[in-house]
């Protein structure tokens, strides 16, 4: 296992703890999947490590990788859960 650097592991938990409260609001309002598409502009080892991560916890993940508008290459992250 490779560690994560201490500027990387700031980024992850900054969009881990994204990601669950907009799991926690969107299941409050009965939603299975989250409300916001969550960019991330990481290495794709760690996108596979939040994605891991996740799976294991019982979600489905859906990725979608693009560029923004200054040819920067970034990952959408969705999230769906069965009711």
């Amino acid at each position: 296992m490779e560690f994560i650097k201490a500027q990387e592991l700031k980024k992850v938990s900054d969009i881990m703890n994204a990601i669950q409260k907009d799991v926690i609001n969107s299941a409050m309002f009965g939603c299975t999947e989250t409300q916001t598409k969550h960019y991330l502009y990481l290495d794709s080892k760690l996108v596979n490590e939040i994605e891991k991560y996740l799976i294991d916890a019982g979600y489905k993940v859906y990725l979608k990788q693009g560029f923004d508008s200054y040819g920067a290459k970034y990952t959408t992250l969705t999230v769906k859960w069965d009711e």
